[in-house]
């Protein structure tokens, strides 16, 4: 019996997982993994914690030749006195004790990415398939396939390491354009107000330009209301104009060109006056979309970077 097979069962007669043995041993649960398939050995600073753990010796763990039954049978001592006839004779006169083999491990399947076989239950992951029914015809859309923990974690790190990275540039997208819009739109507004003195424009200017901030971070990030409160109250601008009935000669013409032209400008002015209501509305609720977009900001990228934090484990 090798070591990985001697650490399953001596794991399992504690009533142990692998995930519980990678905390006592201060490793992680796919070293554990590792050990337990071959595919790596422990240190003598593991197999150590594991003899006073387990209560067995080393020549049991790291002797191949030593059977499981025999892992509380004590070591030959050298120059022992040799034992007494009477107790020689007894021991032949004794029954040979047939060893009885271990069960053997059985794989409860094959990984899809990697290839190896999975042996333990906590490590199997089962991907089902998935169909979609499309004009009563049901179709399948993914095959199931099985894949071992350390493959899954690898391929979850990969995703929410690539969305972190996603969420770090649009925060700092919302900062930057939020930063220069505001910068502009208020030293247009201020500088207007103050070249025609008017008190209550740059006062006007100084408020746009602290709610203007806010809003365009908020609206960017899209975490938020305020996005999508945008966007709804904007999209009331862009309608579909009437048709026109005109006649097929030169004043029918005229008039299609000058009712579409017209039509053109009432499209446009109600498309600015709709932006000019959706950020108003905004600039209005900004005290509350502007913290709220904050707070959920830096909970997801907490909770992102925790994730990753364990997955790299």
């Amino acid at each position: 019996m090798n070591l990985g097979e001697k650490i399953v069962k001596l794991r399992k007669e504690k009533g142990m997982s692998q995930e519980k043995l990678a905390e006592v041993l201060e490793v992680s649960r796919q070293a554990v993994y590792k050990w337990e398939i071959n595919e790596s050995v422990p240190d003598m600073g593991k197999i150590a914690k594991m003899v006073e753990l387990f209560g067995v010796s080393y020549d049991f763990l790291l002797n191949d030749k030593i059977s499981f039954q025999d892992k509380s049978a004590p070591l030959e001592v050298e120059n022992n006195p040799p034992p007494a006839k009477e107790e020689e004779e007894s021991k032949k006169e004794e029954e040979p004790v047939v060893e009885e083999k271990p069960a053997p491990i059985v794989s409860l399947g094959k990984c899809a990415v990697c290839g190896k076989d999975i042996y333990e239950e906590e490590e199997l992951i089962n991907h089902p398939a998935t169909f979609a029914v499309n004009d009563g015809i049901r179709s399948m859309t993914s095959p199931g396939f099985t894949e071992c923990r350390s493959c899954h974690d690898k391929e979850l790190l990969k995703s929410r390491d690539t969305e972190l990275k996603e969420l770090l540039k649009r925060n700092k997208k919302a900062i930057i354009i939020g930063s220069i819009v505001t910068s502009v739109i208020f030293l247009i507004l201020l500088l207007s107000s103050i070249a025609v003195n008017n008190v209550g424009g740059i006062i006007a200017s100084v408020v746009i330009g602290l709610l203007l901030f806010p809003t365009i971070y908020s609206i960017i990030l899209d975490n938020n209301f305020a996005g999508e409160l945008w966007l709804d109250v904007s999209s009331w601008g862009f309608v579909k104009m009437p048709g026109i009935i005109f006649s097929l000669d030169f004043d029918g013409i005229v008039f299609l060109i000058a009712t579409k032209i017209l039509f053109a400008i009432l499209g446009l002015l109600l498309a600015l006056a709709c932006i000019v209501l959706a950020t108003t509305l905004c600039l209005l609720l900004s005290p509350i979309s502007f913290p709220l977009a904050i707070k959920r900001y830096k909970s997801k990228k907490a909770e992102l970077e925790s994730e990753i934090h364990k997955l790299k484990k």
